[in-house]
């Protein structure tokens, strides 16, 4: 369900809670977000601009096994939409609005801007203090090449799935879990996933 339907959905949305399944998590967005932490529990609510639809959307997700454990009424119950009666009744009409204007707006990511070297910064900065005193023509100087580094042997398949064994523990151990959106978990879990298939022993066989 695209995004757009999503909120023509929650626009109409007058007292029922509609959860959306999104790969193993389910997701509450809206009205119906605001209905879930109101009546069931406060997950970390997340507020995004949605570019295609031009506008502010908030949600919360939380794990598919969770959505057995509610004391809920089920309104309907597919495979990828439910809908829950909401115990939590709005005070006002503008109860909605004054919540949503509370959560902050997460920042879209800024491109990464590739670092010059210590060397090609040094040589910048002289040429332009040449440059304004007319001492060189207005053409920047060609970057010094870096040192070519010796050849790196390749481990041994072996070696190589200790150290991605490794490298798999230390990066669930430092994965913060509870600072997480659902769609994060699931692009983690994907991440590790690929290398793991990618590092398993049948993948370095020539």
């Amino acid at each position: 369900m695209t995004k757009q339907q999503v909120y023509d959905i929650e626009t109409g949305n007058d007292d029922a809670i509609h959860l959306f399944r999104e790969g193993t998590f389910w997701i509450a967005y809206e009205r119906s977000a605001f209905r879930f932490v109101r009546s069931f529990k406060s997950y970390r609510v997340t507020k995004k601009y949605i570019q295609n639809i031009g506008r502010e959307l908030v949600s919360l997700g939380f794990p598919g096994t969770i959505l057995a454990s509610l004391a809920c009424e089920f309104i309907s119950q597919g495979a990828a939409h439910v809908v829950l009666r909401s115990p939590w009744v709005e005070q006002g009409a503008d109860e909605f609005a004054e919540w949503k204007a509370g959560v902050e707006l997460l920042a879209p990511k800024a491109p990464k801007v590739p670092k010059k070297s210590a060397a090609e910064t040094l040589d910048a900065a002289s040429f332009a203090e040449s440059a304004s005193s007319g001492a060189l023509p207005a053409t920047p100087p060609a970057a010094t090449p870096e040192p070519s580094e010796p050849p790196i042997t390749p481990m041994t398949t072996e070696a190589s799935s200790a150290f991605w064994a490794q490298e798999l523990v230390t990066r669930l151990r430092d994965f913060n879990l509870e600072s997480k959106t659902p769609m994060e978990c699931m692009f983690f879990v994907a991440e590790l996933k690929k290398k793991a298939s990618e590092n398993s022993p049948g993948s370095h066989t020539s």
